[in-house]
């Protein structure tokens, strides 16, 4: 009985040991799997916070950078509007200079005449040429001038039924007596030619006539093809007397933007 008693004990207490080893295995398992796992992902956590942080750091960047953006367009929009109203007040100065100007010219266009709207440009020469709707049927002849208010357009080149074709003062074409305004020696008598459609220039200027930049051009009336004193350009350059050169030259700015010409009228006389 007593043996048996000690077999019990010694059964039991291997069992306890047993089960001590097993537990203590078990906690240095659990560490190890902690320690590896703290190893493991510490660097993720690490790198998770690192992103987190430069998310946050585009956001905000990227919320500066729209403020900036819109700060930058309401500017823009600003200086737009500055640059409309400036460019705004330069036209008004210049109508108001030209107004000045046509006052001083006292030219007599009271001649019997037809109103025509300009229903098409050549397409060859969008600025040299338009179309009008008037022709032979409204005693439009070929050589009648074609003005608005005081200033020149050009002349009527061809003539049809309904319609006619006029060649402006800025055509390659062009050759106009003109002279300077202001001038009473008649030593600006020159001769306007134009450059297919894109520029003017005053020609065969006496190398002693007195022209200078914002002098306007204006007809002579000499050959009678046109009446005289009609406005034709600004001088927006004149070109330096050179001693082999008979003549000075200036480049001419229209008085009428051509390519917005709405309605004009046709001088119905072909001699002045």
């Amino acid at each position: 009985m007593q043996e048996s008693y000690k077999a019990i004990k010694s059964f039991l207490s291997f069992i306890l040991l047993s089960l001590g080893i097993i537990f203590i295995d078990i906690l240095f398992s659990l560490n190890f799997i902690k320690e590896k796992s703290i190893q493991f992902i510490y660097p993720i956590t690490y790198a998770s916070q690192n992103l987190s942080n430069e998310i946050k750091d585009f956001v905000e960047q990227l919320t500066e950078t729209k403020k900036i953006y819109k700060e930058y367009v309401s500017l823009s929009e600003q200086n737009s509007q500055l640059k409309a109203q400036e460019s705004l007040l330069q036209d008004l100065e210049t109508e108001n200079k030209l107004l000045k100007e046509s006052l001083k010219v006292k030219s007599d266009i009271d001649y019997d005449k037809v109103l025509a709207k300009v229903i098409g440009r050549e397409e060859s020469n969008t600025l040299g040429y338009i179309i009008i709707n008037k022709g032979s049927k409204d005693d439009v002849k070929v050589g009648m001038p074609v003005v608005l208010d005081n200033r020149l357009l050009g002349k009527v080149e061809e003539v049809f039924t309904s319609y006619s074709r006029v060649r402006l003062i800025n055509s390659s074409n062009s050759n106009i007596p003109t002279k300077i305004l202001g001038d009473l020696s008649n030593k600006s008598l020159s001769f306007l030619v134009g450059g297919y459609g894109l520029t003017m220039n005053v020609t065969k200027l006496d190398q002693d006539a007195v022209v200078e930049k914002g002098d306007f051009v204006i007809t002579s009336g000499q050959g009678g093809t046109f009446p005289q004193n009609l406005l034709i350009g600004e001088v927006t350059e004149v070109v330096s007397k050179v001693e082999t050169m008979l003549y000075q030259e200036a480049k001419v700015k229209p008085v009428v933007d051509f390519s917005n010409l709405q309605t004009v009228f046709v001088l119905l006389k072909t001699e002045f």
